[in-house]
């Protein structure tokens, strides 16, 4: 009798196999590679925006255009702001109810520090104006 393993298929079914999740794998950074979000892009003047990276500084000239990165959640809170001309926190937490008061405070910070939106007053009398 002899005494051979059923689950041996040979080497070509193990060939197609691996070339099958290799497919597959390429595939899959392929589609996740597209999937990635899409950035509103607003300019603004270089003399208006701290640019932090040494290298990115010495390449712009003073009173060149930039383009400043937004994403759309940002681009909808600098457009709220300049429409409404005054918003308080809790007209944001309205305005985006999906989001977590920390990231919405991020989105200000950034938004603050690249001189779109100023912060006026403390605590619980705060609230944020467009600049113009």
């Amino acid at each position: 009798m002899k005494n051979r393993n059923c689950n041996s298929k040979g080497i070509f079914w193990n060939f197609l196999t691996l070339f099958s999740f290799c497919i597959g794998l390429i595939m899959y950074i392929i589609i996740k590679q597209r999937q990635k979000p899409r950035r509103e892009i607003v300019e603004k003047r270089v003399g208006q925006v701290k640019v932090q990276d040494k290298e990115v500084k010495e390449l712009i000239k003073p009173g060149e255009n930039v383009e400043i990165v937004l994403t759309k959640r940002q681009k909808l809170i600098v457009e709220s702001v300049a429409e409404k001309g005054k918003l308080y926190p809790s007209d944001l937490q309205l305005l985006l109810p999906d989001i977590s008061t920390r990231t919405i405070r991020r989105d200000m910070d950034k938004l603050e520090e690249l001189k779109l939106v100023k912060q006026n007053g403390s605590t619980k009398s705060t609230y944020y104006t467009y600049i113009k």
